[in-house]
């Protein structure tokens, strides 16, 4: 892929969600437990950056990871 198609892609499309990477185990029970309040784990998946197809691992409710996410027109 030539470098101005690349970057043309890049910011026109940005990184694409293509399948899985859904919430599961969600733990909102409200029980004031630190450790286990508020916790999801997501389902493994797929997602492409211009010609860069990237297969996802799923990650478990408990393993304590971030989770990053984009909302709305002046997200960072």
């Amino acid at each position: 892929m030539a470098p101005t198609t690349h970057a043309y892609l890049h910011f026109l499309e940005g990184l694409r969600y293509n399948s899985g990477l859904a919430l599961n185990t969600i733990d909102a029970d409200q029980s004031g437990n630190v450790d286990a309040h508020a916790q999801f784990g997501v389902d493994s998946g797929a997602v492409s950056d211009e010609d860069i197809y990237s297969q996802i691992s799923a990650v478990a409710s408990t393993s304590g990871l971030p989770i990053y996410y984009m909302q709305g027109t002046g997200a960072e």
